[in-house]
């Protein structure tokens, strides 16, 4: 048969009573928490009180608008037990009762006390900051790089146009590696780098930094001085490959690092994204 209204349960709740001795005081403790003045009733010299205008509730705390006597003979009947209660209690609510996405920012508070937090893009730490305030982020492309001889260092001496390969890595991370003696940009995104580069040659110096095959930096040009330095910004495309040209105009000896146990480092490429 059609049933209207709530379904009845296969349960059976008995009503609580409480007795509550006056003390000359508003205030008094519950014995169960209450989440609404209306989930109980509460008598005065067998008088029921007003809700939320006689009393209130919170948690396990009544409070009256008038103080209680000890002559007083009161008590509280929790009726919402099997009537059923029009909010929940204090921390009764777990996270499989709240919907998907429906905490959004106008719920949260301005400020937050959090330990430990964890900021993630997609399935990956994007962030994170610890109980000292430290904070910690994925390793972000970057290089340095050099040219190595491990059977001592030198120079090499390259033509007019030709290409400086390095070939070793000292630290990279985030993608950023070498190709074919240049560095290879892994993610679009603003850059800084910078370029060391040391000479054989006294006079009519030139470098040109490239890109793929045009050049961004057309004359780094030194007289009279072997160290050159180039630092530069600018956006890069994935896939990018930054090379290092001789344009001096002629042959010139650009040195290299030993071996590693020589601690040696001379010409240089380094670089990392900026966002």
């Amino acid at each position: 048969m059609a049933f209207i209204g709530n379904q009845p349960v296969e349960q059976y709740s008995s009503i609580a009573k409480q007795d509550i001795t006056g003390n000359g005081g508003t205030t008094y403790t519950l014995n169960a928490t209450v989440t609404s003045p209306e989930d109980i009733e509460v008598f005065i010299n067998h008088v029921r009180q007003e809700p939320s205008t006689s009393y209130s509730v919170s948690g396990t705390t009544l409070t009256l608008t008038e103080a209680l006597l000890s002559t007083d003979d009161c008590y509280v009947v929790y009726q919402g037990r099997t009537v059923g209660t029009k909010a929940p209690g204090d921390n009764t609510v777990g996270t499989g009762k709240i919907q998907a996405n429906a905490v959004t920012a106008a719920k949260l508070a301005t400020s937050l006390d959090f330990q430990n937090i964890t900021i993630k893009g997609g399935s990956n730490n994007a962030m994170t900051i610890d109980s000292t305030g430290r904070v910690f982020r994925p390793v972000i492309p970057h290089i340095f790089a050099t040219r190595r001889n491990n059977s001592g260092g030198g120079y090499l001496t390259i033509s007019n146009g030709a290409k400086f390969e390095f070939d070793t890595i000292i630290e990279s991370g985030g993608g950023m590696t070498l190709s074919s003696g240049g560095v290879s940009i892994p993610v679009t995104g603003l850059y800084f780098f910078n370029i060391s580069m040391l000479n054989n040659n006294v006079e009519n110096n030139e470098l040109s930094v490239k890109i793929g095959t045009g050049n961004y930096f057309r004359r780094c040009f030194v007289n009279d001085h072997r160290y050159m330095n180039v630092s530069f910004t600018k956006t890069f495309t994935a896939s990018d490959v930054i090379n290092v040209h001789n344009t001096g105009g002629g042959n010139r000896g650009w040195h290299y690092a030993g071996p590693e146990s020589d601690q040696d480092i001379y010409s240089t490429i380094s670089g990392y994204l900026i966002g």
